[in-house]
C-alpha cells in the first residue's frame, strides 16, 4: 500500500520566487516491500530548476517530474524527492498553482486511493513601485506659480499594480490645482491624493502635476519641504523606494529687485 504526500516550502507563491516541492511517498505498516517510481506535474507557467532524491534518478520532461526508485521501500517507511521550479515575476497564469504526485510501485498496489495527491497554492502577485517628484523652479521665487511633478514608476519586470500617489505640500504654499492622465487627484489640509483609474505596466511610468502659489508675501521657511509617496494594489517588493523628498530654497527678493518694483 504505497501512498503520496505533496507540499510546498512558500504558501501563497510569490512571483519572481524560488519554489520548492517536496514528493513523498510512503509504504505502509504491513505491506510488502516496493519500489517506488513518483511522477509529478508541475504547475502551468513555472519553470522547472531541479529534482532530487535518495533513493530517486529524477528526470523532467515537458512539465513532469519522473522519480524512479533505485531500491524497494520497506513497510513502514517513507522516501522523499525535492522539486525546484522558478515562479517568474512577470507570471500571467492561474491565481492558483496547481501540482499533483502520483505513486506507483514494482508490485500489486492494495489501495489505490491514496495513490495520488494533489496541492494547488495560490499566487501571491508582487511588484516593486518606485516614486520621484521635481519642481519646475529651483530655487523657488516667492510671487511665483510653482509645479511639483510627481512620478509612479513599475521597476521592470514586476506586475501590473494601480498606483496611488500622495504629496505633502510645503507649509506656506497656496494649492491650486493637481491632474493627471490615469488619475483622480483631490487635495485636503495640504495633502493631494491623486488615486490611479487604471493598472500600470511592468517597466510603465505615470505622472501627476500639482499647481501651488508661493505668495509674494512669504515669510516662512528659507526651504520648501514636499514629499511624496506611492502604493499600489498588489505586495510592494521594494519599500525604500515608495517615498522621495524634495527640499528647495526659496528666492526671497533682493534690493534690486524691490527697486525695480517701484519701491524705493
Amino acid at each position: 500500500d504505497l501512498s503520496a504526500a505533496l507540499s510546498i516550502n512558500q504558501n501563497p507563491a510569490p512571483t519572481g520566487s524560488n519554489l520548492v516541492y517536496t514528493a513523498t511517498v510512503s509504504n505502509a505498516a504491513g505491506a510488502q516491500s516496493s519500489t517506488p517510481t513518483l511522477a509529478v506535474s508541475l504547475p502551468a507557467g513555472v519553470t522547472f530548476s531541479s529534482a532530487t532524491g535518495s533513493g530517486f534518478n529524477c528526470s523532467h520532461s515537458s512539465g513532469t517530474v519522473t522519480c524512479a526508485g533505485s531500491s524497494a521501500l520497506a513497510a513502514g517507511s517513507n522516501r522523499s524527492a525535492t522539486i525546484a521550479v522558478a515562479l517568474p515575476s512577470n507570471y500571467s497564469g492561474s491565481a492558483s498553482l496547481a501540482a499533483s504526485a502520483t505513486v506507483s510501485g514494482s508490485i500489486t498496489d492494495s489501495n489505490m486511493a491514496n495513490n495520488t495527491a494533489t496541492l494547488n497554492t495560490p499566487v501571491q502577485l508582487r511588484t516593486d513601485l518606485s516614486v520621484v517628484l521635481s519642481i519646475n523652479l529651483n530655487p523657488a521665487p516667492v510671487g511665483s506659480p510653482l509645479a511639483y511633478t510627481v512620478t509612479a514608476i513599475n521597476m521592470g519586470a514586476g506586475q501590473l499594480s494601480t498606483p496611488t500617489l500622495t504629496m505633502s505640500l510645503p507649509v506656506g504654499v497656496s494649492f491650486q490645482s493637481a491632474s493627471g492622465s490615469g488619475y483622480n487627484c483631490t487635495h485636503s489640509s495640504g495633502a493631494v491624493t491623486c488615486s490611479g483609474l487604471s493598472t500600470l505596466a511592468a517597466g510603465g511610468s505615470r505622472a501627476a502635476t500639482v499647481n501651488v502659489l508661493l505668495p509674494a508675501n512669504y515669510a516662512g521657511s528659507a526651504n520648501l519641504s514636499a514629499s511624496a509617496a506611492v502604493s499600489g494594489t498588489i505586495i510592494d517588493t521594494n519599500s525604500g523606494n515608495n517615498t522621495a523628498a524634495l527640499t528647495t530654497p526659496v528666492q526671497f527678493p533682493g534690493p534690486d529687485d524691490i527697486f525695480a518694483n517701484g519701491f524705493e
